[in-house]
C-alpha cells in the first residue's frame, strides 16, 4: 500500500478474500511528529479501516441509479457489507433518471372525417407469392376493405 507520493507505508499477504495479514505497516497521526511502526511482534493491533459515510445521492449512483426505496431495503436487511449511507443526507433529485423516465405526449388526433358513401375510404392489402398455384393460375391475394360507415 503507497501514499499518493509514493510513500511505502505498509506490505502484506492476502488471507481470504477481503482480509490481508499486513506487514511492515506504519501509522503517523496527523496530530503527532512521531511515526508509530506496529510491525513488532511484540506490539500487537488491529485496525478498523471503514469508507466514510456518503449522501443517498453518492449511494444511488454508484448502484447503477437505483431507486432510494431499493437503496433503504439493502441498508434495513444488511444486504451490503459496508453501506454506510447518511441518513441525514437530503433527498436527491437526478437529473438523468427525471430525463430517462419522460415519455412523449400522445399526438394529436387529427380531425376525424366521417366517410358515408361505399368507396369513399378504401383499404388494401396485397400478398403473395404462394408457393402453390390456384385453379386459375393465380399466386397473389388482393383484399379490399371498405371502411365507410
Amino acid at each position: 500500500m503507497n501514499t499518493c507520493n509514493g510513500a511505502t507505508v505498509a506490505t502484506g499477504t492476502q488471507v481470504t478474500n477481503h482480509l490481508y495479514r499486513l506487514d511492515n505497516f506504519i501509522i503517523q497521526s496527523p496530530a503527532k511528529t512521531t511515526i508509530t511502526d506496529i510491525s513488532r511482534k511484540d506490539n500487537p493491533s488491529v485496525f478498523k479501516v471503514t469508507e466514510p459515510t456518503q449522501t443517498w445521492e453518492t449511494w444511488h449512483k454508484r448502484f447503477g441509479h437505483l431507486g432510494k426505496s431499493s437503496i433503504q431495503t439493502l441498508f434495513n436487511k444488511n444486504l451490503v457489507v459496508s453501506l454506510n449511507i447518511d441518513l441525514q443526507s437530503p433527498k436527491y433529485d437526478c437529473v438523468a433518471c427525471t430525463q430517462a423516465k419522460q415519455h412523449v405526449n400522445p399526438f394529436f388526433k387529427a380531425s376525424v372525417e366521417v366517410r358515408t358513401k361505399p368507396g369513399e375510404l378504401t383499404h388494401t392489402d396485397l400478398w403473395g407469392k404462394y408457393s402453390m398455384q390456384s385453379i386459375h393460375g393465380n399466386q397473389y391475394f388482393h383484399s379490399f376493405l371498405n371502411d365507410s360507415t
